[in-house]
C-alpha cells in the first residue's frame, strides 16, 4: 500500500473564524460627538456605573455653564434669597418685590435667626420695609417692627453672647416712628425690645459696614460719614478686676480708700438734702408699694425693719437704719408684679457701731440675672472715671458719702430685684438708704402708684401732681410679662359735636429733680389686653415746659399691644429752681364723631427719661434731636461750655463703638465709657486708637469693608480697613491707599500699618481674613506703587509674613473684577497637607458677571466656579457659613437658575440619548462618626498605624477572548503549611501618599454591585455614618435609594476596597470587626452572615495589617488576589500580596511577596497571565514602585528599572490585554508632585506635560469605551479613553475626574465638599465587571457570542470534522509510527491492526485541543477531573496486564519512551520520560493524552510505554 504522508492541513481555530465573521456582524458606527461637549462614554458596555469618593456635591463638568435649570423660583427682576446646606443643597427661600435688592445678610450665632436687609417692600410674600427676619428652624419670616425708612447696607449679628442686631445704611429711623434717639444711619434690634437707637444715636452719613470684634466688645463702623472728637476729658475706665495703680486689690477693704480727698458742697432742692451723685437727675421709685422681704434681720431694737431705709427721716440710728444679724450674709427682695424700667439703685451705708455693708450684688426678677452695675470710682465726684462690677461690688463706707448710685445698663426692665449682701464692715452689714432709680420719673394715672418714697430727708423728692376732670374709671389689665397686671384708667366719652368740649382730662405735674435734657414718653396699653378695642379713639397730649413752648401730639390709641410714644424731647429746668413741666391728656379733635357712641381715652403713665443720669447733657434746639452739648463741670447747676484748652478733631469714614456704654472698654481696652449718652452727630469724647485712623483719611474717604481678627485676647488683635480712600499720617510717615491695617500692639506707626505696595490702585469692595491671609476683592489691578500687577480684582496678603506682598488669586471666571462680597465657609476637617492657608475653609465670592458665585480653595490655590452649584445670574450678598461646618450659608441676588448637584459620597452615572447625568445615592451622612480611627486588635502589642489607604486599584479591563468561555477550575492541590510566625521586618513602608485620609469622615471609598433576584444592590464601604445604624459599610438598595447595615457585621475603621464574588462580599481596609477580623473580612450576602474566612492577615512588626485592593483574576474565578500592607496571610508568608484559592481554600504566596505596601493592581495579557502591582515596596532589596507577576514562570519582574518611576505609585492600569501599554500614577519622592507615566513595552514616558499639575492626587486609573472615536495617536487607541479620578488639578482647573485620550485632557466630573471645598473621587465601579475593548468597533460581547455561535457553529464543526476525517483516513493507511532506529526492533512483517474510532469523541478531543491556550484552563481541568499531581510526579510502574491487545486503557498513566514534536493541529509535543495521562485509547495508532500542565493532544501510541 502506498504510504501517505502523516502531515495534514491544520483546521482553522474557532476564534480565527470568529475574527473573520465579527466585522460582518457589526456594521453600525456611533454618531460623531460634538467636540464642545463631554466625551461620550459607552455606558451600555459597563452596565450601571457608580461614582464614590469624599464629596457632598458632584456634577458633570460644563465649560459653557449653560445647563437648563428650573426657573420656577427665580427671576432676574427680583432678588432671591437662597440657603445652601452643608451637603451643598440649594434651597430657594423667596424673592423680593420687582426691583427689590438684598444687600446684607447675617445670622445670629446665639438664636440662629437670619437677618436680611436691602431695599425692598416684601420678601417671600411678607410685607417688610427694607429688613426682615428669617427663622431657618421654622422656615418662617417675621417682620421687624415696622421696618426701616431707607436702604439697609450692613448688618452685624454679634457673637454667641448677644442677640442684639446692629444695622447700618441710608435710613433715618424706624418706619412711622417719631425718631426719638435716632440721629440717622444706625439702629439696633432686639427680639424683646424691638428697634432702639444706638447710645451714640447715629452718624451723619451712610454706614456701609459694621464688623464685630470676636469678643463682642467693639463694633467697627465704616462708610462715608464724619465725626467730631473732643479729647482731654475722662480718659480712664476701670473694672473691679483692674484696680488702678497704687491700690492693692487684696488689701482693698473700703471703696473709700481711693476717694479723692475733696470737699463736696451739698445743694438744697427745697425738699431735703441732695448729694451730687452719679444719678442726681434720676427720681427714686417707691419701694413702699412693693412686696418686699428681708432676711436675716437684726434683733436689735429699731433696726429690724427694712422699710426704715426707704426714706430715712433722721440721722443713722434706730428707726432710720436696717441691720442684718451680725456676722451673717443676707438679702433684700422686692417684687412689683408689673414691669418697671429702672436705671439704677441708690445705696447709703450705715455706720452704727462701726457696721456697714461692703460686698454685694444685684439680681433681677424674674430672670435671676446678675445686673452689671456702673458707678463713679470716686463717689464724691460723679465726673471721676467710671467703674463697673457684677457679682462682687463694693459700697463706700465714709461719712462724706451719704449714698452711692449704681446704674444699670440702659433700658433695663424687670418686675423685681434682690440685693444680696455677703460682706460687711465691723460686726455686720446694714444700710441707711435703699432706693430704686427711674430713668427720670414715672407718673402714673392711678394716684396710689404715685407715692413718693421720700418726700423729706436724705434723697427726698416731691411726688408728681395728678388732677383729673370728667369721668375716669380704674381698670386692671394684663401686661406683656406673664403673670403680671397693671392698673390703668379709662376716660368715658359720649360721641357727638360737643364731645371735645366735654372731654375728660388728666393733668400730670412731674417732679424734675435736676435741670438737663429730657424726653417724655406716654405709654398706651394695648387694647387686646384691656378688652376695649372697639371704643378706642384719638388722644391729644399737650406738653408745656415752664421754659419753652408747648408741644402737642395726637396719639391713635387703637394699638393692639403696648406702645410708647415720645411726646417731648428737650431741656427742662429743675422744679426746685422754679422749673418743671405740665402734661395734659384729652380727646383729640374728631376723636368721637358718632353721636351717642361710647369712646374711651386710656391713660397708664408718663415717664421722664433724662438724657444723662447727673444732668450734664442738654439738647441744643428745644424739642428736637440735634447736637448734644456736654457739660464739663462736676457740680450741678453749672453752665454748658467747652474750655479753651479743648481739642476738636474731625474724623472720616470709621468709628469704634463699645456696645456696653458706661462699662465697656472695647476690645483693645482704650474705649473710655461715659455715663453720658453722647451722639456721634455731635461732639464725642476720647477717640480710641482705631478712631484716630479717621483723622488721617483724606476728604471724600469711603470705607466699604472692615474685618477684625484675633480681637479679644492676647493683645494680638488687628483690624483691616478697605474702601476708596487715601490714608496719610504726616507724623509717622505711614501712607496707604484703599487698604490699611490697625495693629495697636505694633511698635511705631501709632499702631497703623500700610498695606504692601502702599495699598491697591483701585477701590476695595470686600475683605475677609483666613489662616493668616487677608483676602481683598474690588476693581484694582495692581498695587498702588505698580510693582505688583495682574491682581485682577482679587488678591491676598500674608500679613504676618515680613516682606510679603499681594498675590493674585487668579481668574475667578465670570465673576472676576466684579466681586461684591467675600465670605468664608468651613469644612469638617482639614485637607491632607495643604498649604498655604487653612484648607479646611474656602473663600466664597459673590458678585456680578452672569455666574455670580465662586469658591477659592486656599490649600489648592485655585478657583472653582462650580463648587457649590451652578448659577445663572448675579449675587449681591452672602451671610452665615463661617467656622461652623454644619451651618447653613445664605446667598442672594437676581438669580435666574441654580443647581446644587448634592450627592454626598456617591452617585449613579448614566446616559440617556448619549447625554450623561448624575443621580445622588439619596441618603446623607450623619454629622460625625466614632469609628474614624484604624483598627486595633485585642491583646495585640502592635502599634495601630492608621495608614492613608485610599488609593484604589485600577481594575483591568477584561479581555474579550477570556469572556467568551466559562473559566476552567483548577484541581484542589493541598500544599504544606508554612511556619506560623510573621515576617520580623521593621521600618517597612506601609502607607502611600493620598489626598483621602482614613480619618476623614463622610466619605465612601469603594463599592461593588450585587444582584439578589431582580433587586440590585451595592455594597458600599468607606469612613462614614449614615442613618439606620450604618457605619463604614452598608448594603445600598439602588431602587429604593436606601442603605442598611450588614446584619451581624460591625466595622470600626476605614473600608478601602469592596468586591463581590458570587454572593460573598470581600471587604478590605484599615479596620477591625466585631467578629475579630482585622483589615480583611468576608460576608455572605445571601445568608446575611459574617464569615470566618479566609485565614487572617498579620501585620509587619509594629503595625496592624491593612488591605488596599482586592481583585479576581479574569478567567480564573477561584483566584482572588489581596494586596495592601501585611506580612503574612494565615500561616503563609506572603508580604503585602497574597492569592486565595476559593476551591482549595488556602492562601498562596506570589513568589516572596512585595515587602512594603501595594496600593493598586491590574491584570493584563491575553490570558490574564500578568499581574501588575503598584505601590512602594522592595524587590531584591531595591525600592520599587511597580512590579509585574508572571503566572507562567511565577516570577516578579520590573518594567524598565526600579528607578524608572519617580515615586510611590497609587494607581495602575493596562490598556486591556496589551501588556505593552501600562499607565501608572503616583507622587514623586523629591517634591511630592503628581506624575502620570506611560510604558510602551520598552521605555517609560511622562504624560504630565499634557496638563496634569503637581498638586493632583490620582486615586484610580481605568479605561472606558467610547461611543464615538477620538483622534488617533500612538498612546491610546481611538475607541477608548483613560479615566483618571482623584483630587486633580489639570490646566489650573480643579476637578475630580478627567478623561485622557493620549494627547488631550477632558474635564469630566467636579466634586465639592459640604461647604464648597474641593472634593475627590475615589472610585468608579460598574455592574458589568467584564467587558471588551478589543472588539470595540463591533457589537457588544454577549451579542457577538450568541450571533457568532448561531451562525458559525455548524460551519466550524463541519470544517473540523472534515479535517479530522481526512487525518484519520490518512493514518489508517499508514503503519504505526516506527520507533527510532537506534531504540527499536522493527517488525517488518507485522502489519498494524486498526481499531474503529469514536467519531464524536475524536471531534470533541480535537475541538478541546484547538481551544487550548485561550485562557480557559480551569474548564478543561474540570472535564479532566481531579488529578493527583503528587502521584504523577513520583516513579511510575507499568503492568502488562493493564493493556488489552497491547493497548493502554483510558485514564491509565503512561510515560513517553521517545520525544515527539507535534506538527499538526491537535497533536501534543512531548519529551522522552514525560509522564502522561491517557484520555482516549480507542484508536490503536493515536492516543489522546494530557500532560502535567493540563495540556492535551494526540500522539503516536507506539511512543508510550
Amino acid at each position: 500500500m502506498k504510504s501517505r504522508s502523516r502531515y495534514r492541513r491544520r483546521p482553522l481555530p474557532l476564534l480565527s473564524l470568529l475574527s473573520l465573521l465579527l466585522p460582518l456582524l457589526n456594521s453600525t458606527t456611533a454618531a460623531a460627538t460634538n467636540t464642545t461637549t463631554l466625551p461620550k462614554i459607552d455606558f451600555s458596555s459597563l452596565g450601571t456605573v457608580a461614582v464614590v469618593g469624599s464629596f457632598s456635591a458632584l456634577q458633570l463638568y460644563d465649560p459653557t455653564q449653560s445647563q437648563s435649570q428650573s426657573q420656577t423660583n427665580y427671576s432676574s427682576t427680583r432678588s432671591s434669597l437662597i440657603s445652601r446646606g452643608p451637603d451643598g443643597t440649594l434651597t430657594p427661600l423667596g424673592s423680593t418685590n420687582v426691583g427689590g435688592q438684598i444687600l446684607a445678610i447675617c445670622q445670629n450665632p446665639k438664636n440662629g435667626f437670619v437677618y436680611v436687609g436691602g431695599a425692598f417692600t416684601s420678601l417671600a410674600g411678607h410685607d417688610a420695609q427694607n429688613i426682615v427676619r428669617y427663622d431657618p428652624s421654622a422656615g418662617t419670616y417675621n417682620e421687624m417692627g415696622t421696618g426701616l425708612d431707607g436702604l439697609v447696607r450692613t448688618i452685624s449679628c454679634g457673637n454667641n453672647n448677644s442677640t442684639t442686631v446692629y444695622v447700618g445704611g441710608d435710613f433715618e429711623r424706624p418706619v412711622g416712628g417719631d425718631g426719638t434717639g435716632f440721629a440717622g444711619h444706625l439702629a439696633a434690634w432686639t427680639e424683646a425690645g424691638g428697634w432702639t437707637p444706638w447710645t451714640i444715636d447715629g452718624v451723619d452719613g451712610t454706614v456701609r459696614t459694621i464688623d464685630s470684634s470676636s469678643d463682642g466688645k467693639s463694633l467697627f463702623l465704616g462708610g462715608d460719614f464724619t465725626t467730631t472728637f473732643l479729647n482731654g476729658t475722662n480718659s480712664t475706665f476701670f473694672n473691679m478686676s483692674n484696680i488702678p495703680p497704687g491700690v492693692n486689690q487684696t488689701t482693698l477693704q473700703n471703696i473709700s480708700d481711693i476717694i479723692t480727698p475733696t470737699t463736696t458742697s451739698f445743694g438744697d432742692s427745697g425738699n431735703g438734702t441732695v448729694f451730687a451723685s452719679l444719678g442726681s437727675s434720676l427720681v427714686p421709685i417707691s419701694l413702699n408699694s412693693s412686696d418686699y422681704w428681708a432676711s436675716p434681720t437684726s434683733y436689735l431694737n429699731g433696726f429690724g425693719r427694712p422699710q426704715y431705709v426707704f426714706c430715712p427721716q433722721g440721722l443713722d440710728g434706730p428707726g432710720t437704719s436696717w441691720l442684718l444679724v451680725d456676722g451673717m450674709p443676707g438679702f433684700f427682695t422686692a417684687r412689683f408684679y408689673r414691669p418697671l424700667k429702672v436705671r439704677g439703685i441708690r445705696l447709703g451705708n450705715t455706720f452704727w457701731g462701726g457696721r456697714g455693708t461692703r460686698d454685694f450684688y444685684v439680681t433681677s426678677i424674674p430672670d435671676n440675672t446678675i445686673i452689671e452695675l456702673r458707678y463713679a470710682s470716686d463717689p464724691t465726684n460723679p465726673a471721676s472715671p467710671i467703674w463697673s462690677c457684677t457679682d462682687h461690688c463694693l459700697l463706700a463706707h465714709a461719712p462724706s458719702v451719704p449714698y452711692q448710685d449704681f446704674l444699670f445698663p440702659s433700658d433695663w426692665t424687670f418686675t423685681g430685684f434682690q440685693l444680696n449682701i455677703f460682706g460687711w464692715y465691723g460686726d455686720g452689714a446694714g444700710l441707711h438708704l435703699l432706693q430704686l432709680l427711674s430713668e427720670g420719673s414715672y407718673d402714673y394715672s392711678v394716684e396710689a402708684n404715685n407715692i413718693s418714697p421720700c418726700q423729706e430727708g436724705l434723697a427726698g423728692s416731691t411726688p408728681p401732681g395728678l388732677t383729673t376732670t370728667g369721668d375716669w374709671v380704674e381698670r386692671t389689665v394684663n401686661t406683656d410679662i406673664a403673670g403680671t397686671v397693671q392698673r390703668v384708667v379709662c376716660g368715658q366719652i359720649t360721641g357727638g359735636s360737643t364731645a371735645v368740649q366735654q372731654s375728660p382730662t388728666m393733668t400730670w405735674t412731674p417732679f424734675v429733680v435736676m435741670s438737663g435734657g429730657y424726653r417724655i414718653e406716654f405709654l398706651t396699653p394695648g387694647c387686646v389686653a384691656a378688652n376695649d378695642c372697639p371704643g378706642r379713639t384719638l388722644a391729644k397730649v399737650v406738653v408745656t415746659p415752664t421754659t419753652g413752648p408747648s408741644v402737642t401730639t395726637v396719639i391713635d390709641q387703637t394699638n393692639t399691644v403696648d406702645v410708647t410714644t415720645t411726646i417731648f424731647q428737650g431741656n427742662l429746668a429743675a422744679t426746685a429752681q422754679g422749673g418743671g413741666v405740665v402734661v395734659v391728656v384729652s380727646l383729640a379733635d374728631g376723636g368721637a364723631p358718632n353721636e351717642g357712641q361710647q369712646y374711651y381715652l386710656v391713660a397708664d403713665q408718663i415717664s421722664l427719661v433724662a438724657a444723662s443720669s447727673n444732668g450734664t447733657v442738654f439738647y441744643n434746639g428745644q424739642g428736637t434731636n440735634q447736637t448734644i452739648t456736654v457739660n464739663t463741670t462736676t457740680t450741678t447747676g453749672g453752665s454748658s461750655s467747652l474750655n479753651s484748652s479743648s481739642i476738636l478733631d474731625t474724623g472720616r469714614a470709621v468709628l469704634e463703638y463699645a456696645p456696653a456704654l458706661g462699662g465697656g472698654t472695647g476690645t483693645f481696652g482704650d474705649v473710655v465709657p461715659s455715663s453720658q449718652e453722647l451722639s456721634a452727630t455731635g461732639t464725642l469724647q476720647n477717640a480710641t486708637g482705631f478712631d484716630q485712623l479717621s483723622f488721617y483719611f483724606a476728604q471724600g474717604a469711603v470705607v466699604n469693608s472692615i474685618v477684625s481678627t484675633s480681637t479679644g485676647g492676647g493683645g494680638t488683635g488687628r483690624v483691616f480697613v478697605g474702601g476708596a480712600f487715601v490714608y496719610t499720617n504726616p507724623n509717622t510717615g505711614v501712607s496707604s491707599t484703599n487698604v490699611v491695617e490697625y495693629y495697636p500692639t505694633r511698635v511705631g506707626g501709632n499702631g497703623v500699618v500700610a498695606a504692601p505696595g502702599t495699598g491697591l490702585n483701585g477701590p476695595v469692595t470686600s475683605l475677609v481674613e483666613l489662616g493668616g491671609y487677608l483676602y481683598a476683592a474690588g476693581t484694582f489691578t495692581a498695587t498702588q506703587d505698580g510693582r505688583t500687577s495682574g491682581l485682577a480684582g482679587a488678591a491676598r496678603w500674608a500679613y504676618d509674613t515680613p516682606g510679603s506682598t499681594w498675590t493674585s488669586l487668579g481668574s475667578s471666571g465670570s465673576i472676576a473684577g466684579k466681586i461684591a462680597q467675600l465670605g468664608i465657609v468651613t469644612t469638617s476637617s482639614s485637607s491632607n497637607g495643604a498649604a498655604p492657608g487653612n484648607s479646611s475653609s474656602s473663600i466664597v465670592a459673590v458678585g456680578a458677571g452672569g455666574s455670580g458665585l465662586a469658591f477659592y480653595d486656599p490649600g489648592q490655590g485655585l478657583w472653582n466656579a462650580t463648587e457649590a452649584g451652578f448659577f445663572l445670574g448675579n449675587l449681591t450678598a452672602f451671610g452665615g457659613g463661617g467656622t461652623n461646618a454644619s451651618a447653613l450659608a445664605f446667598i442672594a441676588g437676581p438669580v435666574v437658575a441654580a443647581s446644587g448637584g448634592a450627592a454626598p459620597g456617591g452617585a449613579i452615572l448614566s446616559a440617556t440619548g448619549g447625554v450623561p447625568s448624575l443621580s445622588s445615592f439619596g441618603f446623607t451622612f450623619n454629622s460625625s462618626t466614632s469609628s474614624s480611627s484604624g483598627s486595633s486588635s485585642s491583646g495585640s502589642n502592635s502599634t495601630n498605624t492608621t495608614a492613608k489607604m485610599a488609593k484604589r486599584s485600577a481594575r483591568a479591563i477584561r479581555d474579550a477572548v477570556g469572556a467568551l468561555f466559562l473559566p476552567r477550575a483548577t484541581s484542589p492541590v493541598l500544599q504544606e503549611r508554612a511556619t506560623t510566625t510573621s515576617v520580623p521586618v521593621n521600618n517597612v513602608v506601609t502607607s502611600l501618599p493620598s489626598s483621602l485620609t482614613s480619618t476623614t469622615t463622610g466619605q465612601i471609598l469603594a463599592g461593588a454591585f450585587w444582584k439578589n433576584g431582580s433587586t440590585s444592590y451595592m455594597v458600599l464601604g468607606g469612613n462614614f455614618v449614615a442613618t439606620g445604624g450604618v457605619e463604614n459599610v452598608g448594603l445600598y438598595d439602588t431602587g429604593r435609594k436606601t442603605i442598611k447595615p450588614l446584619s451581624g457585621e460591625t466595622v470600626t475603621g476605614t473600608v478601602v476596597d469592596v468586591q463581590v464574588f458570587g454572593d460573598v462580599a470581600w471587604i478590605g481596609g484599615n479596620f477591625s470587626t466585631a467578629t475579630g477580623r482585622i483589615a480583611l473580612a468576608t460576608y455572605d450576602l445571601a445568608t446575611s452572615t459574617a464569615q470566618d474566612s479566609p485565614p487572617a492577615l498579620t501585620g509587619y512588626t509594629g503595625s496592624n495589617p491593612s488591605v488596599n485592593v482586592i481583585a479576581q483574576r479574569p478567567g480564573f474565578s477561584s483566584t482572588i488576589v489581596v494586596a495592601g500592607a501585611f506580612a503574612s496571610a494565615g500561616s503563609v508568608q506572603c508580604q503585602s500580596i497574597c492569592s486565595w484559592d476559593s476551591k482549595a481554600l488556602q492562601w498562596t504566596s506570589l513568589g516572596s511577596g512585595l515587602e512594603g505596601v501595594v496600593g493598586a493592581l491590574s491584570f493584563t495579557g491575553s490570558n490574564s497571565e500578568y499581574l501588575l502591582a503598584a505601590g512602594s515596596f522592595l524587590i531584591n532589596g531595591t525600592t520599587t514602585y511597580l512590579a509585574q507577576w508572571n503566572y507562567k514562570n511565577e516570577t516578579w519582574t520590573v518594567p524598565g528599572s526600579a528607578s524608572s518611576l519617580p515615586g510611590p505609585a497609587t494607581a495602575v492600569s493596562a490598556d486591556g490585554t496589551n501588556q505593552a501599554k501600562i499607565f501608572v500614577a503616583g507622587k514623586s519622592t523629591t517634591d511630592n508632585s503628581a506624575y502620570l507615566q506611560y510604558w510602551n513595552g520598552t521605555t517609560w514616558s511622562s504624560l504630565n506635560s499634557n496638563g496634569l499639575q503637581s498638586a493632583s492626587g490620582v486615586q484610580q486609573l481605568v479605561f472606558v469605551p467610547l461611543t464615538a472615536t477620538h483622534a488617533s495617536n500612538d498612546i491610546i487607541e481611538k475607541d477608548r479613553m483613560l479615566m483618571v479620578s482623584g483630587d486633580l488639578t489639570i490646566n489650573s482647573t480643579a476637578m475630580s475626574t478627567a478623561l485622557f485620550d493620549g494627547q488631550n485632557w477632558y474635564p469630566y466630573l467636579v466634586s465639592t465638599s459640604s461647604t464648597g471645598g474641593s472634593g475627590a473621587v475615589s472610585q468608579f465601579f460598574y455592574s458589568i465587571t467584564s467587558f471588551t475593548l478589543a472588539g470595540r468597533h463591533y457589537m457588544a460581547v454577549g451579542l457577538v457570542i450568541l450571533i457568532s455561535i448561531a451562525i458559525a457553529l455548524g460551519l466550524v464543526f463541519l470544517l473540523v470534522l472534515i479535517g479530522l476525517l481526512i487525518a484519520l483516513a490518512r493514518r489508517r493507511d499508514e503503519p504505526q509510527y516506527p520507533q527510532p532506529a537506534d531504540q527499536r526492533q522493527y517488525r517488518d512483517s507485522i502489519q498494524v491492526q486498526h481499531h474503529p474510532t469514536a467519531l464524536l469523541e475524536a471531534v470533541g478531543a480535537a475541538t478541546a485541543v484547538m481551544l487550548e491556550g485561550k485562557g480557559n484552563k480551569e474548564k478543561e481541568q474540570e472535564r479532566l477531573g481531579a488529578v493527583d499531581h503528587d502521584s504523577i510526579a513520583g516513579p511510575m510502574s507499568f503492568d502488562a496486564d493493564s493493556e488489552e491487545d497491547g493497548q493502554l486503557q483510558s485514564d491509565a498513566i503512561a510515560r513517553a519512551r521517545y520525544s515527539f514534536q507535534g506538527e499538526h493541529v491537535g497533536e501534543l509535543s512531548v519529551t522522552a520520560g514525560e509522564d502522561l495521562v491517557v484520555l482516549e485509547a480507542s484508536d490503536a495508532n493515536w492516543y489522546l493524552v494530557a500532560n502535567q500542565q493540563g495540556q492535551r493532544g494526540l500522539m503516536p501510541a507506539s511512543y508510550l510505554a
